[in-house]
């Protein structure tokens, strides 16, 4: 190898190779993760025995396994030889529901069923190829879960009626939920019920609404410190009582603050400064109403945006000095 640069490109093949070897096999390394973890990642793999015994017990064999803990690696294939696409509660024998730590599914397998509260147990999920989820039940966590970490990087669009699909309790803390290709969420009563973020990869959510005349998608959730939504443009009835962990949030592309039916955005909501970018066309009256029902609360925005928030009816404190950057 010639200059430093052409070592580096080299070194980050190597890296990169490394990680698809080591996920073959379950590791459940993420683009994110340094290249420091991926030791501690590689040792955590489960032993070929135990996984063997984990694909029995989905079979029938070991149903009356108790007190294990498995992390389950779902095969490429079938006994058959066929490409497994899809992975969900009818998978598993009852005996092993309760034993399971983590999931992690391969990238062809594009669609998840239900796992409910049977499942409750499992504190990480990895389905990185899962395109669609379903319209019923919880996924993997059900009103009292405790999965911390979900990566499901190929998901589009969340349409469900379906309550808590990811809900939590505030006992769970320091969770670590990716979804990178985000686009859409159009979900009914706390999608992420309860949920406290140590981080929330949404780099590209645009579209952010509420189903019915429940609750937001982010109900009563904690993001972590100053969050940004980076390419949020539109918000129906969303973050009620929500907080960050500096009381802080920001919107740099929001275009739009509608509601569905009632609530509006913010309700009950504990930020004292919230940061609306300079495209903000239009806000509803709830919204309005929620705003001004925040104790302490600043908005920073452009001044033309101060003018429409004016306009609407906000009394709540308005700083021109954010053009969402």
């Amino acid at each position: 190898m010639g200059t430093i640069l052409e070592k580096a490109q080299y070194i980050n093949t190597t890296k990169g190779l490394i990680r698809d070897a080591a996920n073959g096999i379950g590791a459940g390394i993420l683009l994110s993760d340094t290249f420091r973890t991926y030791p501690d990642k590689i040792s955590a793999v489960k032993t070929a025995a135990a996984i063997t015994k984990v694909t029995n017990a989905i079979a029938g064999s070991y149903n009356n396994v108790t007190g294990w803990k498995f992390y389950l690696v779902v095969p490429e294939k079938d006994g058959d030889g066929n490409y497994i696409t899809g992975f969900g509660d009818t998978d598993f024998a009852a005996g092993i529901k309760t034993s399971i730590y983590g999931i992690f599914l391969p990238t062809q397998c594009i669609h998840v069923g239900n796992f409910g509260k049977n499942i409750n147990g499992v504190e990480e999920f990895i389905a990185d190829g899962v395109t669609s989820i379903p319209s019923g039940d919880q996924i993997v966590n059900g009103t009292s879960g405790r999965c911390k970490k979900v990566s499901m990087d190929s998901l589009v669009n969340i349409t469900t009626a379906q309550a808590n699909l990811f809900g939590t309790d505030f006992t769970v803390t320091g969770l670590d939920y990716s979804f990178a290709e985000l686009d859409t969420i159009n979900s009914s009563y706390g999608l992420f019920q309860k949920s406290v973020f140590t981080r929330l990869n949404v780099p590209k959510l645009a579209h952010l609404k509420k189903q019915g005349a429940t609750s937001s998608p982010f109900h009563q959730c904690t993001f972590p410190a100053s969050f940004v939504f980076p390419a949020l443009e539109d918000m129906e009835d969303a973050l009620g009582a929500c907080d960050s962990a500096d009381h802080k949030i920001y919107f740099p592309a929001i275009t739009a603050l509608k509601q569905y039916n009632y609530g509006g955005n913010f309700k009950n909501a504990l930020f004292t400064d919230i940061y609306l970018g300079p495209n903000l066309a239009s806000i509803d009256t709830y919204t309005v109403t929620n705003l001004n029902g925040i104790t302490g609360l600043t908005i920073h925005t452009s001044a033309a945006v101060a003018a429409i928030l004016t306009g609407a009816g906000v009394t709540a404190t308005i700083a021109q000095d954010y053009e969402g950057a």
